[in-house]
This record gives C-alpha cells, sequence and structure tokens, in this order.
C-alpha cells in the first residue's frame, strides 16, 4: 500500500514537472534575439566595426573576439549605418 501510494507521488510530481517545464514559445513573452535590432549597450549613435567580407553579417564593438575572424578590412560606422546595411548584433559581444 505505501509502495502504491509513493508511486502515485512520484508519477504526480514527474507528470507536474514535465507539465510545468514545457512552454509554447509562440506565446511566450521573451523577445527573440534574433530580431533584436538594437543593443542595450549602445543606442543608435554609437560607433561600432564592421567587416567588408563577403560573409559578414554583423556590428561588432571594438574588443571583440569575432573581429579576428574578418579577413577584409574594417570600418567604423554607427549602430544605425549599420543596420542600415543589414547587419545585426554579433553574438559575442552583443
Amino acid at each position: 500500500m505505501v509502495h502504491m501510494i509513493k508511486f502515485k507521488f512520484i508519477f504526480l510530481f514527474s507528470f507536474l514537472l514535465v507539465y510545468s517545464c514545457s512552454s509554447d514559445r509562440r506565446n511566450s513573452k521573451v523577445p527573440d534575439k534574433k530580431n533584436q535590432v538594437n543593443s542595450p549597450k549602445f543606442d543608435s549613435n554609437s560607433i561600432v566595426i564592421i567587416c567588408h567580407g563577403e560573409d559578414a553579417f554583423a556590428y561588432h564593438d571594438h574588443v571583440c573576439r569575432g573581429l579576428r575572424n574578418c579577413e577584409a578590412s574594417t570600418e567604423e560606422v554607427s549602430v544605425n549605418e549599420a543596420v542600415e546595411m543589414g547587419r545585426r548584433p554579433c553574438g559575442f559581444c552583443f
């Protein structure tokens, strides 16, 4: 009898744990990082660095480790200019 009560308790606890941990991402209020345009670290007039490589897609701060991968020239631009060029915040430094 005691074993059956323990089993039911463990089963119920497990079910509640799994149910509470699962969530529907479509209804989540957490902002999607990929769609984030401006980082709280910089305002729209802050100066950032872009790489002119053909695979470059992000803008960086001045000490970003992601700039080590840049095999082309770099340029300092404002965040607004970088966004207008289709760039997004770097995953390392933002």
